[in-house]
Formats: C-alpha cells, sequence, structure tokens
C-alpha cells in the first residue's frame, strides 16, 4: 500500500493548515477507502473507540481544572485569572457532551471514520482526530488532537476480505466498492462520462458525475435500496429539472439508464 500525504491550507474566517491522507493498492492503483477494507460493525467499533478516548482525555481535563480552580479561588487569584478556568471549563463541557452524543448515535457513528485522519505504520492503523476547538478558542483547547494506536491483529475481527489480505497478507481478495472510485465510461454507448459516488450516511448517496470533453462536474444525490441507486443530478445553475438516473451494481459495474428530455442506456466501471 501506497499513502501520500497532503499538507492542505484551508481558508473561511480563518485560515488553516490540515492534512488528508490518501491510500493507495500498489498492485492495482486503486484508492482504498473505509468501506474496501472494514466492515459496517468495524467502522463502528473504530469511530466508537475514538469517541471513548476523546471524551475521557475531555473529563480528565475537567478535573484538573475543577480542581486548579479551586486553588485558585483560595488564593484569591485575580477576575481574570478565574474567568480563563471557566472558558477552559466550559470549552471541554461542551466537547465532553458532543462525544457523549457520538457515543449515543449508532448513524454519527457509522459516519464518523471519514473525518478523522488514517495512517498505517508498524502493522498497525494510527487514528487522529481533529480539535474540538474552532480555530478562534484553540488556545483554550489543551487536548487537541487525539491519536489511537490499533494493531491490525485487533483489527482482524472486523475487516472485509480483502482487508485481510491487503493489510494481513491473507489470501488474494482484489476490492469490488465502487464508492469513492473514479468510475469511467459512456452514456448511449459514444458519450465518455466520469462518475464518482459517495455511501456514507445510511443509504444516502452523493457524488457527481461529468462529460470528459467538458469537464465540469455535475452534483448528484440520491438513495440507495440494496444494489440499486436513484439519484437526481443537481444542475444548481438552470432552473430547469436535472436529469434523472437509476443504476444497479454489480461488483465493480455500474449500469442503467440516464433520463432526461430523452433516454439512455449507462455504462460505467472502475478502472
Amino acid at each position: 500500500m501506497l499513502s501520500v500525504n497532503f499538507q492542505i491550507e484551508g481558508c473561511g474566517a480563518y485560515c488553516e493548515t490540515y492534512h488528508e491522507i490518501r491510500h493507495y493498492d500498489t498492485s492495482t492503483g486503486r484508492r482504498v477507502n473505509d468501506d474496501d477494507i472494514l466492515t459496517p460493525a468495524g467502522k463502528r467499533d473504530l469511530a466508537r473507540r475514538m469517541a471513548t478516548e476523546r471524551l475521557s482525555r475531555f473529563k480528565k481535563q475537567l478535573a484538573e481544572i475543577a480542581a486548579i480552580t479551586k486553588a485558585a479561588k483560595r488564593k484569591h487569584l485575580s477576575k481574570e485569572v478565574l474567568g480563563d478556568l471557566n472558558e477552559r471549563r466550559e470549552l471541554n463541557l461542551e466537547c465532553a457532551v458532543r462525544e457523549q452524543g457520538t457515543l449515543a448515535d449508532q448513524a454519527a457513528l457509522a459516519t464518523a471514520l471519514s473525518y478523522y485522519t488514517q495512517q498505517h505504520a508498524n502493522q498497525a492503523l494510527v487514528l487522529t482526530s481533529g480539535r474540538c476547538s474552532n480555530h478562534a478558542m484553540r488556545a483554550l483547547d489543551d487536548v487537541g488532537d487525539v491519536s489511537i494506536t490499533v494493531p491490525y491483529a485487533r483489527l482482524r475481527p472486523h475487516l472485509t476480505v480483502y482487508g485481510k489480505s491487503l493489510l494481513l497478507g491473507e489470501g488474494a481478495a482484489k476490492a469490488s466498492s465502487i464508492y469513492g472510485q473514479l468510475l469511467r465510461g459512456q452514456l448511449n454507448g459514444n458519450i465518455a462520462i466520469t462518475m464518482k459516488l459517495r455511501n456514507e450516511s445510511g443509504d444516502a448517496i452523493d457524488g457527481f458525475y461529468l462529460y470528459d470533453k467538458v469537464g465540469k462536474p455535475i452534483p448528484l444525490a440520491g438513495k440507495r435500496e440494496r444494489n440499486e441507486l436513484t439519484l437526481t443530478d443537481k444542475l444548481v445553475e438552470e432552473k430547469t429539472a436535472g436529469a434523472s438516473l437509476k443504476l444497479v451494481v454489480t461488483g465493480s459495474q455500474v449500469t442503467g439508464r440516464w433520463t432526461g428530455k430523452k433516454q439512455f442506456p449507462i455504462q460505467l466501471t472502475v478502472p
């Protein structure tokens, strides 16, 4: 497996640097996604471990702040010091409540893993979650980023057949999931198109497709029912309704029909 670490600067109200790590199967060039190597139960278990670790650290910080505050009051320290301690307490309390909510929400656990940075080193998966605080409050955040290390041996019960092949060297299984992959094919047999889909929350599907000659992504959204997808393209710049797509997923193949003013067959595959 080849891992590429991208250092990215993103700007909103503030500019910050963050990392995005992408993994590739060197035998095929295929990008490796969570769905390829982890079962749904495995993704929830890893998210639960992270949320539990984060909650533990926030609670520990709250206990330390309470002890420091008690001592500060005995010493009659300034209102500024006590105010700073109170802001830190409120931040950690808010973060702890957020993690408690994640632990109680199966849907949140199912999608949380996609927000963590994932590294593979020394036969282990290292997960890192970003700090709880926003940019303006980061000076009050004493917990910061949280990382946990899970050896591959402990991952075994939650690995797919392909995951065991890739990470443990067991067998020679190949990945077949279409999600997170670039799908290439044709509309009506002669119009080259590219598509990418995500399935990160229950049966909800989103993504985009584009006509290769044009190169402009057209957003897609819809739902999945077993191996059938019902999608609508979102041409937000146009007042007319977008086309609808009825697709069937068979392994790494996607076939179906595109329906707009006319109807055309559509066929795509993971290269």
